[in-house]
């Protein structure tokens, strides 16, 4: 029955994509290019992508290269490529506006936010959410509602804002529902469960703790019912997060180490067979050595730090926020053992892992600063861009009004001209008229003769003066026909010509920051013996592992990557250890934790 329902949910997938994307082929590869990032396979995943590429682009299938490049943009940006990310939403985002289709600009916004989330530029993030969210105002697509929705949860959990949280948490878990997609609500689920969790600790309501665990257990049972689809490493995820709450916040009996061994076999059971085991092995013993080390046996809980030393090292690339995890377990549990000159030994190793990481961190922030100046370097083009564009529209209406003026000029002289020149004609044959009719009452009229001698001779000064008045007329159309001329020269030199291309804006700006320290001083010996001493209430083994991570100057996003948590639960757990010291709304627990010496 579960193949069946999940086949049926491939099948829907696949068919409303096609409704977008009308090639079957393509369509399957972005389909199983989707299920290889899900299990972390990069490379099979970039390899359909890049065939499907192939098909899309001699067709020239616009809203399919959307899709695509939006896809390949998720895979770069997981994996810290800035480069090709940025380079990989700018053509998703062309080719959806090319395409005029309101999902695949939908699509290739949806990139974008995720892009910037990843990066913790959180207000760009919001924006192309935003932008994203407007088109599909009316062809709705609730998946990409939800994903969007949940990168403005995200950014706003990020900065603490829970009236804003609380509303785009339930919006993302609406249409998730709404869209049928298992990641899609288990991304939503988990907004939830962390909304309900910080309100417990804020509140101490035990209705807020019993949602935690509510959503947790929905978010586990989809884990269990659709592992195909989700894949193993959100499955295995999941099972570590359930167990890390239950160490957390679970009374320590015999059922909290039933509950907290069965996730764990999930882990061990789900990632045995897979290359890309060792991370989460590694994150299995911690957990083990930390329970071990909570019950007081030393012995038990070496071996199992241990054992995660063992698997950790056999990850590559990396990750050292696990290394240092466990090697800030393998220093408590050394001096505790009172074995200090093996403590001091894994205290070089956490020195030399701290180092790396706060290398990787500075490598990030300059990327995150370049990203931020080429955002606010494009803006300004393109504010420059249109103000030139307006200048130019109001420059070539100036022209177009020149021209018709001109026109309207020349027409009026033209229309004179062939006024004139007709009522010369006319004049000229009634002359010869009145000419004729004097010559012939000549002849019958003798005795007027005198009369009409003088007449005509008035007749002929009259003739000679339209004579007079025709050739200045002549001279004075030929002066007029230069003048046209003078204004047709004039008119073509004043032609507009070309506007330059633009100029080069400067280089990037070097960038000028502080040097992050590389490595942190030695952990003054007598550091965990003062925080007992200056705490009101016992302090658990994991509140000493975070206080550990303030000491040596981490901030919040470098511990949820140490423990695989959201930033969230680091926050309220500083919380919790701040009222185990006795210490006031006031008081920075960072500070407070720096100056034990």
């Amino acid at each position: 029955m579960k193949k069946i329902i999940f086949l049926i949910l491939i099948l829907l997938n696949v068919f409303y994509l096609q409704a977008q994307v009308k090639d079957i082929k393509v369509v399957k590869l972005l389909k199983d290019a989707e299920l290889s990032r899900l299990n972390e396979d990069f490379s099979t995943s970039l390899r359909l992508i890049n065939k499907a590429i192939s098909i899309s682009e001699p067709k020239n299938d616009d809203v399919a290269l959307a899709y695509e490049y939006a896809s390949l943009s998720k895979i770069f940006t997981f994996n810290d490529n800035v480069k090709a990310a940025k380079n990989a939403i700018s053509k998703s985002l062309y080719f959806a506006e090319k395409s005029k289709d309101d999902l695949a600009n939908a699509v290739a916004l949806t990139a974008s936010s995720y892009f910037y989330k990843h990066n913790e530029i959180l207000d760009l993030s919001i924006r192309d959410a935003q932008k994203g969210i407007h088109f599909l105002k009316i062809k709705k697509d609730y998946r990409l509602l939800s994903l969007l929705y949940w990168d403005m949860y995200y950014a706003y959990e990020q900065w603490g804002k829970q009236d804003k949280v609380k509303i785009y948490a339930h919006l993302a878990l609406k249409n998730a529902e709404k869209s049928k997609n298992v990641n899609c609500i288990i991304d939503a689920y988990d907004a939830e469960m962390h909304y309900y969790d910080h309100m417990e600790f804020a509140t101490k309501s035990k209705k807020y703790k019993d949602s935690v665990f509510y959503f947790a257990e929905k978010i586990n049972n989809l884990c269990e019912k659709y592992p195909e689809e989700i894949g193993y490493t959100a499955y295995s995820r999941m099972n570590i997060n359930l167990a890390t709450f239950s160490l957390a916040y679970l009374p320590q009996n015999n059922d909290t180490k039933r509950k907290i061994g069965h996730y764990l076999q999930i882990v061990e059971q789900t990632v045995k067979n897979h290359p890309l085991k060792y991370d989460y092995l590694t994150n299995v013993y911690g957990i083990k050595g930390a329970y071990a080390e909570n019950e007081g046996d030393l012995a038990e809980a070496e071996k199992y730090y241990l054992l995660a030393e063992e698997k950790m090292l056999q990850k590559n690339p990396p990750y050292y926020y696990t290394w240092m995890n466990d090697y800030q377990a393998l220093v408590n549990l050394y001096e505790k053992k009172k074995n200090f000159n093996k403590a001091f030994v894994y205290q070089k190793k956490l020195q030399d892992v701290i180092g790396k990481i706060n290398n990787q961190e500075q490598i990030k922030n300059a990327q995150k600063l370049e990203i931020q100046y080429e955002v606010e370097k494009k803006n300004t083009e393109l504010a420059t861009l249109k103000e030139r564009a307006e200048s130019r529209t109001l420059q070539n209406y100036l022209y177009l009004g020149i021209f018709g003026v001109t026109l309207a000029g020349l027409g009026f002289m033209f229309r004179s001209y062939h006024y004139k020149l007709k009522y010369s004609t006319q004049r000229a044959k009634e002359l010869e008229a009145k000419k004729q009719e004097a010559e012939l009452q000549a002849k019958f009229e003798k005795e007027e003769k005198a009369r009409l001698n003088l007449e005509h001779e008035l007749l002929a000064v009259k003739q000679s003066q339209l004579q007079k008045e025709m050739i200045a007329s002549s001279l004075q159309l030929s002066k007029k026909n230069e003048m046209l001329q003078q204004i047709k020269a004039k008119a073509n030199e004043g032609e507009t010509q070309q506007i330059n291309k633009l100029i080069k804006e400067e280089m990037l700006r070097d960038h000028d920051f502080a040097e992050i320290k590389s490595q942190v001083q030695q952990l003054h010996p007598d550091f965990f013996n003062l925080l007992h001493d200056k705490s009101v209430q016992k302090l658990s083994q994991l509140d000493m592992k975070y206080c550990a991570c303030l000491h040596l100057q981490m901030n919040t996003k470098q511990i949820a990557g140490l423990f695989h948590i959201e930033a969230k639960s680091v926050r309220v757990a500083k919380y919790r250890i701040k009222q185990k010291l006795g210490l006031g709304k006031e008081d920075d627990l960072d500070l407070f934790l720096q100056k034990i010496r």
